[in-house]
């Protein structure tokens, strides 16, 4: 137990550290490169971010933004789910996915989303971008997952002809879950990224991508900056949610 505080402190303290690095970088290249316009001032950086929380409309923006990433998350999270268990129970299904998948993972982010913006509105343009990316991603983790399953269990099951719902509910779900929810978070955050750069592009109004594409537009250096901390600190959140979460629910899967 002290081992295990003694490794946790060393890592929160090395975080720390980490943090205070980026920071005293960016003063110094706010120094070097003496214009506001091209690298902010921290202090005008950290005025800004406190003062967009005063605002109503970044609030409504910050919510669209988050209803956004949820929404791409569930769908791809569904659709990749699915599209495993089709894979493992139906051989020739996954002949049929891969090609898609790998079609996928080639896609040009930047490029289907200005094709998608043809046929559907800022609004939801960047959902279904954040899908196209996301979806691959966790169809491949769900894979992963389920191939690292015991093959002498699986073939225990077949010997005693366990119906398919006994093997989805008492084999497949309880030893991938855990790894799949492990995930979530990181997938999550990652879908923050996706869907605020698709609002950028894509000139998404109240959202935060939105708001960042004006602050630019404007010459707004420093809102640019502290936009971007918020989306920062938003995913880095999720994140360390879903680890906590992790190690409180899955504490058996760590022997505790």
């Amino acid at each position: 137990m002290k081992s295990f505080l003694k490794y946790n402190k060393i890592n929160l303290i090395f975080s720390a550290l980490s943090i205070i690095f980026v920071f005293v970088l960016w003063q110094v290249c706010f120094f070097i490169v003496g214009n506001d316009y091209l690298v902010p001032s921290l202090n005008d950086t950290v005025t800004e971010f406190f003062t967009l929380f005063s605002e109503a409309f970044f609030w409504k923006a910050f919510l669209n933004t988050f209803l956004r990433v949820l929404s791409a998350f569930a769908v791809s999270f569904i659709l990749g789910a699915v599209c495993s268990i089709l894979s493992v129970f139906f051989k020739p299904f996954n002949s049929f996915i891969n090609p898609i998948i790998t079609i996928l993972r080639a896609l040009p982010t930047m490029a289907a989303l200005l094709i998608i913006l043809l046929w559907l509105s800022p609004k939801t343009a960047p959902v279904l971008i954040c899908v196209l990316v996301l979806f691959p991603l966790i169809y491949t983790q769900i894979n992963a997952q389920i191939n690292a399953i015991d093959s002498g269990i699986l073939q225990m099951a077949k010997v005693y002809n366990l119906p398919f719902y006994k093997r989805l509910t008492k084999i497949y779900l309880p030893l991938t879950l855990p790894g799949i929810f492990l995930y979530s978070g990181s997938n999550l955050s990652f879908a923050i990224k996706i869907v605020v750069s698709a609002e950028v592009m894509a000139n998404t109004l109240t959202a935060l991508g939105g708001l960042m594409q004006t602050a630019n537009l404007y010459l707004q250096t420093s809102r640019l900056a502290a936009l971007t901390i918020v989306a920062v600190i938003l995913g880095l959140l999720i994140e360390g949610f879903f680890a906590l979460l992790y190690k409180v629910i899955f504490k058996w899967k760590r022997g505790e």
